[in-house]
C-alpha cells in the first residue's frame, strides 16, 4: 500500500513506535486506546489525535467528495454551587476545628509509631488530596495558612474515604460519628494556630479531655404502662399514689400546695358540696400542730334546683376569685358559666368529657392556651375511681394546640408521703409501746384504740369488730412547674375541674342508684378509698380527724380537756335537740286533737252556729272550706 495516499499521520500501516505500559494491575488482553492489541488485523489503522482546526484524514473505505470538519466535545463546565447562608466567618472557624480534629489524628499515628507498634499508613483518595495538607516528610505534616471552605452542616471525617476510585485495600475501622469518642483521644501538644471561641472547642493551654468512662450512660424514658382502673386502685392503696403517665414530660417543681377539704356537718355523702377548701405550703399534719392561714381558700355556696335553675358558685380568697355557674333544671346543661378574676375580664372555660380523656380549656388573661387534662377518662364502673386521676395543666401560644406545649402544673388527689419516722404520743393496744414511732393505725369502732404498724400486722389486739384506719395519710397536692404561669389562675381552674368531675358523677348516681351504691363499697374497702368515698358516718372529714389525731399527739393533757369540752357541747346540744322534739310532738297532739273535735261537729250545727250570729250560707260554706284545709294540714 502506497504511504503517500494519506496526507496525515493520524493514521498508518504500522503500529505506533512505542512499546505498551506494562504493570500488574491491568491485565494482558486489556484493549485501550494507548495500548497494543493482539487482534491488530482486524485494526489496520491506530487513532493518533484529533485534529483542531483542519480537515480530518479520509477514510480508507470511501472518500467522501466533501470535506468535513471534526470538532471534539469538551467536558461540559460544573454547575455552580448554591450559596450558602453560613457567614465566612463560622465556615473559618469550622475548618480550623476540622484542622484540629486533624492534628490529632496525626499526635495518635506518631504515638503508636513511637510506641514500635505496627502501623500500615492509610491510604487516602483523590478526592481527599485536595482538603488534606501537603506532606513534606514522611511523618510531619505543615499546617496550611487557609483551607478549602466547605459547608457548615457537614462534619470533618477522621477516617479516610474509600471510594471506587481509591488505591489499595479498603480500611479496616470505620469512620464513628461520636463526638465523645473524638474528644476522649489524646492530645499531647497544643495548636500553634489560634484557635476559636467556639461552644463546643475548649481553650485550654493544655486540654485534658476527658474519658469516655466519665460520661454518664443516657437514661432513656420507661415503656408506657397499660393499667386497668381496678389495678390502679390496688397499687393506689399499695404505693399510696398513682404512677405518673410516661408520655408526660414533668418539669422541675417550682412550689408546691397541699390541699384540705372542710365538710359541713349536714352533708351526708362525698358528692355534697364541700364547706371550703384550702391550699397551704405546708402539710395537712405539719399545720395541725402549727396552724397556718391558707394561702388560698374557697368558699361554696348552692341554690335553687326544683323550681327554679340550678345556681353553684365560689369565692376564692384573698385575690377574690369569683366563680358562677348556673345549669338548666330540666336538662342539666350548662346555661352561664364565667370565671371573674380580680382584674375584672372574665374568662370562660370549656369542659368536654371524652372517651379517653376529660378536658378543661380556657385562654387565659395574658393571651395564651390552657388545657387542663386527666390522664384516665372519669368513671364509676370497673373499679374505677375518682382518686386514681392525675391531672396536668398544658401551656401553650395563641393559635397553638395546648398538648404541644409545655406541661406548667400538675395534679394528684395522693402524692405518696408517708413519714415513717413520725412519732406520735399515743400507746399501742398491742405491744405496749409508748410512743408509737412510724405508721400508727387508729380503730374506728372502738373510743381509743390505737396500734402499731408491727401490731397490725401480726393482728395483736384486733378484734373481729375492730375497723383500722392509718393516720399517716398522705396529702393532696398541686404542683407549679413554671415561674410564668399564676398559682392563682391554676387553683381556681382546677377547682372548676374538679367540680365539673363530681357534676358528672353525680349524674351517674341518678341514673343507675344502687350500682353506683354498690361500687362505693368496693371502693370502700380500702383505706384510701373510704377517705375519698366519705359518708356522714365517718366523721366531719379526713381534715378534722387528722387535726383531732395530732392534737391529741402534741398534748395529751389539753387534748383530752378538749375532747371532755367537745362532749359536754355535743351533749348540750343532744338535749337542746330533745327538748325541740319533744315540744314539737307536743304540739302535734294538740293539733289532732282541734282536728277531731272540728270534724265532729255538723253540717247543722253548723247552720245553727251561723245563724245565730247572723251569717249566710256562703259564711258556712267558707268554714268547712277552713275545716278541710285544717284536716289536710295536720
Amino acid at each position: 500500500m502506497n504511504s503517500n495516499r494519506y496526507s496525515y499521520a493520524g493514521y498508518a500501516e504500522q503500529p505506533p513506535a512505542y512499546q505498551p505500559y506494562h504493570t500488574s494491575q491491568y491485565p494482558k488482553q486489556r484493549s485501550s486506546q494507548g495500548f497494543l492489541n493482539q487482534n491488530y488485523s482486524e485494526h489496520r489503522y491506530s487513532y493518533a489525535g484529533p485534529q483542531y482546526g483542519t480537515i480530518p484524514p479520509a477514510p480508507h473505505v470511501a472518500e467522501l467528495p466533501v470535506p468535513t470538519t471534526f470538532v471534539a466535545e469538551l467536558p461540559a463546565a460544573l454547575p455552580t454551587a448554591p450559596p450558602t447562608t453560613t457567614s465566612p466567618q463560622q465556615l473559618n472557624q469550622d475548618e480550623l476545628l476540622a484542622h484540629k480534629l486533624q492534628n490529632m489524628e496525626i499526635a495518635e499515628a506518631r504515638r503508636r509509631s513511637s510506641s514500635n507498634v505496627s502501623h500500615q499508613t492509610s491510604h487516602y483518595s483523590l478526592r481527599d488530596a485536595a482538603s488534606l495538607t501537603p506532606q513534606t516528610s514522611q511523618n510531619q505534616l505543615e499546617p496550611t495558612p487557609a483551607l478549602p471552605p466547605r459547608p457548615h452542616s457537614e462534619s470533618f471525617s477522621s477516617t479516610p474515604f474509600f471510594g471506587p476510585d481509591s488505591f489499595g485495600p479498603p480500611p479496616t475501622t470505620f469512620e464513628t460519628n461520636d463526638a465523645r469518642m473524638l474528644m476522649a483521644q489524646p492530645n499531647p501538644h497544643p495548636l500553634n494556630s489560634q484557635i476559636p471561641s467556639l461552644p463546643e472547642v475548649v481553650v485550654e493551654s493544655h486540654p485534658e479531655p476527658p474519658s469516655v468512662g466519665a460520661y454518664a450512660p443516657l437514661q432513656t424514658p420507661p415503656s408506657p404502662v397499660v393499667m386497668d382502673p381496678d389495678s390502679l386502685a390496688s397499687y393506689l392503696e399499695i404505693n399510696r399514689e398513682v404512677p405518673r403517665p410516661p408520655q408526660w414530660v414533668l418539669p422541675s417543681v417550682v412550689d408546691t400546695l397541699y390541699g384540705s377539704t372542710v365538710r359541713s356537718s349536714k352533708a351526708t355523702d362525698w358528692l355534697d358540696t364541700p364547706l371550703s377548701q384550702e391550699w397551704r405550703k405546708i402539710r395537712s399534719s405539719q399545720n395541725a400542730v402549727a396552724p397556718v392561714k391558707p394561702t388560698y381558700s374557697f368558699a361554696f355556696k348552692t341554690g335553687g334546683g326544683f323550681i327554679r335553675d340550678a345556681r353553684f358558685s365560689w369565692t376564692m380568697s384573698p385575690e377574690q376569685w369569683v366563680y358562677n355557674l348556673k345549669l338548666d333544671d330540666m336538662t342539666g346543661q350548662r346555661k352561664s358559666e364565667l370565671l371573674t378574676p380580680p382584674n375584672g375580664i372574665d374568662l370562660i372555660t370549656t369542659y368536654l368529657q371524652a372517651l379517653n380523656y376529660d378536658s378543661l380549656r380556657f385562654t387565659g388573661s395574658d393571651g395564651r392556651v390552657y388545657l387542663w387534662v386527666a390522664h384516665a377518662p372519669l368513671s364509676s364502673a370497673q373499679g374505677a375511681r375518682l382518686d386514681i386521676l392525675r391531672h396536668a395543666l398544658f401551656m401553650a401560644p395563641r393559635g397553638c394546640d395546648p398538648l404541644y406545649g409545655e406541661i406548667v402544673a400538675d395534679h394528684t388527689y395522693w402524692d405518696g408521703f408517708i413519714d415513717h419516722f413520725e412519732v406520735h404520743r399515743v400507746k399501742c393496744a398491742g405491744c405496749g409501746a409508748s410512743p408509737i414511732n412510724g405508721l400508727r393505725w387508729n380503730c374506728k369502732s372502738c373510743s381509743s384504740h390505737d396500734i402499731c404498724d408491727r401490731c397490725r400486722v401480726s393482728n395483736t389486739s384486733a378484734e373481729p369488730t375492730c375497723v383500722f384506719t392509718l393516720v399517716n395519710v398522705p396529702d393532696e397536692a398541686l404542683y407549679i412547674r413554671s415561674p410564668h404561669v399564676d398559682p392563682a389562675l391554676v387553683c381556681a381552674t382546677l377547682q372548676i375541674l374538679k367540680d365539673w368531675e363530681l357534676q358528672v358523677l353525680r349524674t351517674q348516681r341518678n341514673r343507675d342508684p344502687g350500682g353506683f351504691r354498690a361500687r362505693e363499697d368496693i371502693a370502700r374497702e380500702g383505706t384510701l378509698g373510704k377517705l375519698t368515698y366519705w359518708r356522714a358516718g365517718d366523721g366531719l372529714g379526713r381534715k378534722s380527724s387528722m387535726i383531732q389525731e395530732q392534737v391529741k399527739d402534741a398534748n395529751p393533757g389539753k387534748a383530752s380537756k378538749k375532747v371532755e369540752k367537745a362532749e359536754k357541747v355535743k351533749s348540750k346540744e343532744r338535749a337542746k335537740e330533745e327538748k325541740k322534739t319533744e315540744k314539737a310532738q307536743k304540739e302535734r297532739q294538740k293539733s289532732k286533737g282541734k282536728d277531731k273535735k272540728g270534724a265532729g261537729l255538723g253540717v247543722s250545727e253548723l247552720i245553727r252556729g251561723s245563724a245565730q250570729v247572723g251569717g249566710s250560707v256562703g259564711d258556712v260554706g267558707e268554714a268547712l272550706r277552713r275545716d278541710s284545709r285544717s284536716s289536710a294540714g295536720t
